[in-house]
């Protein structure tokens, strides 16, 4: 009988380790980023700072052809624009700063030398856009913007 009163509660403990993995699987997927870590990037001067979320965000990769072309429309529009938009660039300085040569953008650059805001933020793929509401980031679905603007 004391092994089947076991085998009850191996499976009762399971089902809750699944419960738990499942439901932190699903937070983890959300959208909207309410960090409290502090990140550590590299600014234009090669100075470390804490990064704050005051601007949207656009994470590029220097490797990425649709980072670049996210960078050729940002460097379109006008300076005003570009000032509200913070670039966070998943790099070294040195690859940062030869890549971002090409484009004249206004907006303030920063290098996740890092991998510090990958983690935070669990980026696996770029470009990201992030809007900043209330100092908070919320992720902004590309793939949707762009059937909006009719580019699909």
């Amino acid at each position: 009988m004391s092994i089947t009163k076991n085998k009850k509660i191996i499976i009762i403990l399971f089902g809750i380790l699944i419960i738990l993995v499942l439901g932190i699987s699903v937070l983890g997927r959300s959208n909207y980023f309410s960090k409290n870590e502090e990140i550590t990037l590299i600014n234009q001067n090669k100075e470390e700072v804490i990064y704050k979320s005051d601007k949207d965000v656009l994470v590029v990769s220097t490797i990425c052809a649709t980072c670049k072309e996210e960078l050729d429309q940002l460097s379109k529009s006008s300076k005003s624009e570009q000032e509200q938009v913070n670039i966070i660039v998943m790099s070294t300085f040195e690859q940062a700063c030869a890549f971002l040569e090409q484009y004249d953008i206004q907006s303030d650059v920063y290098v996740d030398e890092y991998g510090e805001f990958k983690s935070e933020y669990g980026i696996t793929t770029v470009p990201k856009r992030y809007q900043c509401v209330n100092k908070e980031l919320v992720e902004v679905d590309l793939e949707a913007n762009e059937r909006m603007d009719g580019k699909d």
